[in-house]
C-alpha cells in the first residue's frame, strides 16, 4: 500500500487533518496504564484539535491526570492508506471564554444531532460532557521505505 499522494509531508498533515472526522486518542492513567479512544474532532484556524466526551470517560480523566496524548487520524482509500501522528498537550476546557470557543469549533463541523452542544450548560458544571483541546507539539505522516529488502512503515516530520 502506499501513501496518498507525493506532496510534502507539511502538505499531507493538513490535508488529514483537514478532511478527517475521527482521530484516535490515546492517552495514559495515573499509573501509567495506557488507553485508547476513537473521537469526533474539530479544528480551529490553527488545525489545533477539540472533542467533546463524557466527563467521566476514561479517556477524560486520563486527560486530567497527564496532559500528554498522542493521536492519529488515518485516511485508507482501495489500497491507500495515509496517516498523521501527533504528539500533544491536551486539556479540558474550563474558563467560559474558552468552553464558548470551543463550542464555536466544534459547531464547524456537521454531527448527529444527539451530540450537537445546545447550551453551555451541557459542556460545565452538572452537565453530562466537557469539550478537550490537544495542542500539536509533533506532527509526523506516515512514509514507506526499503528496509532489509522489505518495505517497513515509519514517519517523518510533517509540523507546520
Amino acid at each position: 500500500m502506499a501513501t496518498t499522494d507525493n506532496a510534502p509531508p507539511h502538505v499531507r498533515a493538513r490535508r488529514l487533518i483537514d478532511a478527517g472526522l475521527h482521530m484516535t486518542v490515546a492517552t495514559v492513567d495515573s499509573a501509567g496504564r495506557p488507553w485508547v479512544s476513537p473521537v469526533f474532532y474539530s479544528i480551529d484556524d490553527e488545525r489545533q484539535l477539540y472533542w467533546v466526551s463524557d466527563k467521566d470517560a476514561l479517556h477524560s480523566g486520563n486527560v486530567r491526570d497527564r496532559q500528554d496524548v498522542a493521536i492519529v487520524i488515518h485516511d485508507s482509500v482501495t489500497g491507500v492508506v495515509d496517516a498523521v501522528y501527533i504528539r500533544a498537550t491536551a486539556a479540558e476546557l474550563k474558563e467560559e471564554a474558552e468552553v464558548r470557543h470551543g463550542m464555536d469549533v466544534m459547531a464547524r463541523r456537521e454531527q448527529a444531532e444527539k451530540w450537537r452542544i445546545e447550551d453551555v450548560s451541557e459542556v460545565t458544571g452538572d452537565g453530562p460532557w466537557r469539550i478537550y483541546k490537544a495542542v500539536r507539539k509533533k506532527t509526523e505522516v506516515r512514509v514507506e521505505r526499503a528496509k532489509g529488502g522489505r518495505t517497513v512503515v515509519g514517519r517523518e516530520d510533517a509540523d507546520f
